[in-house]
């Protein structure tokens, strides 16, 4: 993984764009902060988006909330499940 500061990304943005299409490029900013340039497909950004949808998570603690008090089936139940089908 490369390295570069943000002045070195302004001065070669073009450049440092077609790097980040085959490998992650790490740019430091003058406080420290890391970002981040990589490839993201569609899929990557459908799964973020819904991720971070406050009413997905909504959805997702009720679920986790209600298996707590009800219990469920365990992973390898389902998939012995699936796998017969």
């Amino acid at each position: 993984m490369k390295a570069v500061t943000t002045f070195e990304l302004q001065q070669h943005i073009e450049e440092y764009l077609t790097e980040a299409q085959s490998e992650q490029i790490a740019v430091v900013t003058e406080n420290g902060t890391v970002l981040l340039l990589s490839v993201v497909t569609a899929d990557d950004l459908a799964d973020e988006a819904l991720e971070n949808d406050p009413r997905f998570i909504q959805i997702m603690e009720k679920r986790r909330a209600m298996y707590r008090i009800k219990g469920g089936r365990p992973l390898l139940a389902v998939r012995e499940e699936i796998e017969k089908d």
